[in-house]
């Protein structure tokens, strides 16, 4: 049965059935349609519960976790080194600086020459931002097997969403661009307002948004700081480590499990 697999509006459909006393006409082996309709709806409330507790809220990082966005933040933080007479870094040398939003990315990148002067920050973060809005996603793609594997995911019931630590509109941009097939529940980046990872306080409000415990959330990133939001919000986390960083950092910030491949996530969300 195809509701039994995963679909609510299956679900709906069965228990307004139930309501209206329309599966007892439909169930045999019953003397009296009173009987059959008690012993159908318990039925309903059983298997609903079953399958409610087999399903899972999956959230994901994106940078790092999903695609591999590392020379695009490169290229376009280079170029404002450049216009600042500062010598440009290595790519792999960014896989450190990115992590905790584009502010703290710049101070970290421009090897915190101007800590000591947060209004020049905000305005060299500002530039950045244009800068990346402007030539971002040149060359970001999909980790190899992520489409599939999130396909499969919301195939099987699970609902998906992204939290990330970019701008929300340009995670959003970027979320539409890389997976036009993928269907996520809720895409959320860094609000003006809004405290940012590792801050557990947005990953609380999708699962509450969605209808979900957190006992039956899981949240996969590639960061310390994927870590320390996902413990702190009270859900499984799950670090991966083909992303930004290696894995004893994710599990020396607290990782429940720590996964070497795509491939290894759905069995983690189903066996967890």
């Amino acid at each position: 049965m195809k509701w039994v697999e995963g679909s609510r509006e299956g679900e709906a459909r069965l228990g307004e059935l139930c309501r209206r006393g329309k599966c007892a006409r439909r169930f045999r082996g019953f003397a009296d349609s009173a009987s059959a309709s008690s012993c159908v709806c318990f039925l309903w409330v059983v298997l609903s519960a079953v399958v409610t507790a087999s399903r899972s809220l999956v959230v994901f990082d994106l940078d790092g976790t999903l695609v591999d966005s590392l020379a695009d933040i490169g290229a376009c933080m280079n170029e404002l080194l450049e216009e600042l007479g500062l010598p440009a870094r290595a790519p792999d040398q960014y896989r450190r600086i990115v992590g905790d939003g584009a502010r703290i990315a710049v101070m970290r990148a421009t090897g915190g020459a101007f800590d000591d002067d947060p209004v020049r920050v905000d305005e060299l973060t500002a530039h950045y931002l244009d800068i990346y809005r402007a030539r971002g996603n040149r060359f970001a793609a999909p980790y190899a097997g992520i489409p599939e594997m999130l396909e499969s995911l919301g195939r099987a019931g699970h609902t998906l969403a992204v939290l990330t630590n970019k701008p929300h509109d340009i995670g959003v941009r970027l979320v539409a661009e890389m997976f036009p097939s993928v269907r996520f529940s809720a895409v959320e980046g860094q609000r003006e307002g809004v405290r940012r990872k590792p801050d557990p306080g947005l990953l609380l409000e999708i699962i509450e948004r969605l209808g979900f415990e957190r006992g039956s959330t899981v949240y996969v990133g590639d960061t310390d700081t994927d870590m320390r939001t996902g413990k702190a919000a009270g859900v499984w986390t799950v670090g991966c480590a083909w992303g930004f960083r290696d894995a004893a950092e994710l599990r020396g910030a607290g990782a429940d499990v720590v996964v070497a491949g795509v491939g290894e996530v759905e069995g983690v969300v189903v066996g967890r």
